[in-house]
C-alpha cells in the first residue's frame, strides 16, 4: 500500500511558503502513529511512504531543495523505515528528488546524487518522480534496477503561487 506523508517540519514549511492546501484539499494532518493506528485499522502490514506534490519544488534555491529533500529522506529512513520497534518493518519509503520549476545539469546532478544517497545509505526502497518538474515531462531510466514511483502532478504551476481554484479548472 502506498500514501503521502507530511511530518510537521514538512507542513511548517510548505504553510510558511503559502501552501495551505494540495489540490483543493487542505493538508491533512499526518503522524506515524496516525499512519499506524490506520493501517491496524485496515490490516495493512506495510505502508510505502513518499512525498506528494508539490515535493520541494515550492521552494525558490537549488540549496533550499536539497535541505529539505535529504531532511526529509532521512527522516522517512529513520524514523519509519528504521524507527522504533512499534514501526520496523511497517513502513517502506521513495525519495523525495531536489528538483524544482526548472531544471538544470547541476539540478539532475544533485538529484543523481540524492537518489543514490536514499538508496544505498537510507536503504529506501527507491525514488519517487513527478510526472513532470518545470512543464517538462520526464523519463528517468534506473539502470540499478531501483524501483521508481511516478506521480502525476494535478495542475502545473500550482505551488509557488496561492491557488484557490480546484485541480483541474481554467481559473
Amino acid at each position: 500500500m502506498h500514501c503521502h506523508l507530511i511530518p510537521d517540519f514538512y507542513r511548517t514549511s510548505l504553510a510558511a511558503h503559502g501552501i495551505t492546501e494540495i489540490a483543493g484539499v487542505p493538508v491533512p494532518a499526518w503522524s506515524p502513529a496516525l499512519a499506524v493506528d490506520f493501517m491496524n485499522r485496515y490490516s495493512i502490514e506495510t505502508l510505502v511512504v513518499s512525498v506528494s506534490e508539490p515535493g520541494v519544488t515550492y521552494l525558490g534555491s537549488p540549496a533550499d531543495r536539497l535541505d529539505m529533500a535529504r531532511r526529509l529522506n532521512t527522516y522517512m529512513s529513520r524514523d519509519l523505515v528504521d524507527g522504533s520497534a512499534q514501526r520496523k518493518g511497517r513502513f517502506g519509503g521513495f525519495a523525495v528528488l531536489p528538483l524544482g520549476r526548472t531544471v538544470t545539469a547541476k539540478d539532475v546532478s544533485a538529484a543523481a546524487a540524492e537518489a543514490k544517497r536514499s538508496v544505498r545509505e537510507l536503504r529506501l526502497d527507491g525514488v519517487g518522480l513527478f510526472s513532470s518538474y518545470g512543464g517538462t515531462i520526464w523519463a528517468i531510466p534506473s539502470r540499478r534496477q531501483q524501483p521508481a514511483l511516478p506521480q502525476p502532478l494535478l495542475r502545473q504551476g500550482l505551488y509557488g503561487e496561492r491557488c484557490n481554484s480546484r485541480a483541474g479548472s481554467d481559473s
